[in-house]
């Protein structure tokens, strides 16, 4: 009497394809978002802008900056209670 074993995937290739994805569009949301935070900044010490476009760049560097704040400790904190 034999018995017969199921094969075990070594790699488990759904959730290694996820988490590629998942660090990809990350890695790149950040990359753009500070981008665009770098733009604003410029903007920000042109001074030929009005103080309306001056007050708009220092509010969307401020929010990107606190974009790219969370997900960096939404990083950490995956990677310490993983």
């Amino acid at each position: 009497m034999t018995t017969t074993t199921t094969a075990v995937p070594l790699f488990d290739w759904h959730t290694l394809g996820q988490s590629t994805m998942t660090s990809a569009v990350i890695s790149i949301g950040v990359v753009v978002l500070f981008s665009i935070a770098v733009y604003s900044l410029s903007i920000f010490r042109r001074s030929d802008t009005t103080v309306a476009v001056r007050s708009m760049s220092a509010i969307v560097m401020s929010t990107i900056s606190l974009i790219i704040i969370a997900t960096l400790v939404w990083g950490f904190y995956i990677i310490v209670n993983k």
